[in-house]
């Protein structure tokens, strides 16, 4: 163990904490090549997660519709531009079933801080 004193800055005080010592070998050297000024997410991104995202934006079309390359047969329905048009509709007669209303639930409006919508659609009611 070795002793680290510090000072602090907001009283000026010092503080006396035990660190454990370390070897060489408990070290891991960092890539002198790589600068954060040069790095892109992108660089970042492991293979794995690379070959997901282009495997997932490649859209089989059938029919001429557009489908979702992600877990196949998972939703049944098109992502394409015709069934966006078909889901916001559904979504307009919904709010005017509803006399307007976007939600049935006994909200108090004072309580309410943060709201959290999750995979609710287009996003058209936003």
């Amino acid at each position: 163990m070795a002793e680290i004193r510090a000072e602090n800055a907001n009283t000026g005080g010092h503080a006396a904490v035990d660190v454990p010592s370390h070897s060489a070998a408990d070290f891991i050297e960092a890539d002198d090549d790589a600068s954060d000024i040069a790095s892109t997410i992108d660089d970042r991104i492991s293979s794995y997660t690379a070959s997901v995202a282009s495997s997932v934006v490649d859209y089989p079309v059938e029919y001429g519709r557009r489908y979702y390359a992600f877990r196949p047969g998972s939703y049944l329905f098109p992502n394409d531009e015709r069934e966006m048009d078909r889901l916001d509709l559904s979504h307009s007669l919904m709010v005017k079933i509803q006399g307007n209303r976007l939600f049935l639930a006994p909200l108090e409006k004072d309580k309410i801080r943060r709201i959290l919508d999750i995979g609710t659609g287009t996003g058209i009611c936003g």
